[in-house]
């Protein structure tokens, strides 16, 4: 009973903190385009046991409202958080990229659901996206976010390995290591299709139509 109340308690923290700064909140347009970032200005979750439903709208107008309005349906023991992204470098994890861009990342895939609000895209499609970003404005808001997140996160799958403490084996591997990004000569980039992101980045234009 205390974790089902814990557990309502910190989504309804979640979804505090996601009203009180919803004009800063964009997304991309998943899973057409990483690159580009929206306005959306409403985001929402509902936990249901393991599963955490993500409502969002995309593309906001003044004029015409939302482009669609959607949601995203996460696996809690399967699905990875993260702010920038993760590098690791002689045994030490290092953090890099927009810390104010919130990454969601499912290898297995994530059921999304896309309801048109415009005369011409009317109706629901589902589909499977492997990732999502969501951007905070500020690193700060982005934080506050993923704590939340994390703590929703905590009895279903075990941490990250770059929140975990360094241990005296990792310093062991250091010392044999002749290369500082990899070990038994793999990259230690996570995740993996982080690979492809610099450590400055162009900006993203944003908006309704932004790519």
């Amino acid at each position: 009973m205390m974790f089902a109340c814990s557990n309502l308690f910190g989504q309804a923290t979640l979804n505090n903190i996601l009203s009180t700064y919803s004009k800063n909140i964009k997304v991309n347009n998943a899973p057409h385009a990483n690159s580009c970032i929206y306005n959306t200005h409403h985001m929402r979750v509902d936990k249901q046991g393991e599963f955490l439903n993500i409502e969002y709208g995309f593309g906001w107008d003044e004029k015409y409202g939302y482009i669609t309005t959607n949601q995203l349906k996460i696996n809690l023991s399967t699905v990875t958080f993260y702010t920038g992204y993760w590098y690791k470098s002689f045994g030490k994890w290092e953090h890099y990229g927009k810390k104010n861009q919130l990454t969601i990342e499912d290898k297995n895939g994530m059921d999304i659901f896309v309801t048109g609000q415009q005369n011409y895209n009317r109706g629901t499609n589902q589909n499977l996206v492997t990732s999502i970003i969501f951007d905070f404005g500020t690193e700060p808001i982005a934080n506050r976010v993923l704590k939340e997140l994390l703590a929703l996160q905590e009895a279903y799958k075990g941490k990250d390995p770059w929140l975990l403490p360094a241990t005296p084996k990792d310093n062991i591997n250091t010392e044999k290591s002749s290369d500082s990004s990899t070990i038994s000569g793999n990259k230690n980039i996570i995740p993996q299709n982080s690979k492809t992101k610099q450590v400055n980045p162009k900006k993203s234009k944003s908006g309704k139509y932004g790519e």
